[in-house]
């Protein structure tokens, strides 16, 4: 498992203070116990089964993993956006915005570059350079490589198919 993942997830579950120090301990050891084991499985999966968080709260954690990484991936995007002349920076804000919005209101992530393709601001070829960038810059962007495939097929050009990728929309936020 990706310890860098490991480590975000502990992080949120520390910082929203809905497992005590020990409880949080106690998991680190199950945790070193399975890894020595060879077994394999999810941080967030474990808490569930040993009743450390209910599945509910797990998935409400896991959403929020997933709009931070979005978040801080599309602020980057955005970045290369504006430098390059592509996007205003005001639209860039607006759009952060309502990224935002669409999360808090309906329980939704948005892609930057989902909303800058369907508003018309960037053309898919655009949107496909400002990925490529990304991905050789920053190849530890998960989310990133995973719209990299499908906007360079929206762009008309080729990238390697070693990926299988989702349509570059919104996210669904699972409940």
């Amino acid at each position: 498992m990706d310890s860098e993942r490991r480590k975000r997830i502990f992080k949120m579950v520390r910082d929203a203070r809905v497992l005590s120090d020990a409880t949080l301990e106690s998991l680190r050891g199950e945790i070193k116990t399975r890894d020595a084991a060879g077994e394999e499985f999810r941080v967030e999966e474990l808490m569930v089964e040993l009743g450390m968080l209910s599945k509910y709260q797990v998935q409400a954690f896991m959403a929020n993993e997933t709009y931070y990484q979005v978040r801080a991936e599309d602020k980057y995007y955005g970045r290369i956006a504006v430098k390059n002349r592509m996007v205003d920076a005001g639209d860039l804000e607006r759009y952060r915005k309502q990224q935002k919005r669409v999360f808090l209101k309906e329980d939704r992530v948005v892609r930057l570059s989902h909303m800058f393709l369907q508003n018309g601001l960037l053309t898919p070829a655009e949107n496909a350079a400002i990925l490529k960038a990304i991905y050789k810059l920053k190849p530890q962007f998960s989310l990133v490589r995973s719209f990299v495939e499908e906007a360079a097929r929206l762009a008309g050009s080729s990238l390697p198919k070693h990926r299988k990728s989702p349509p570059c929309e919104d996210l669904p936020v699972s409940k």
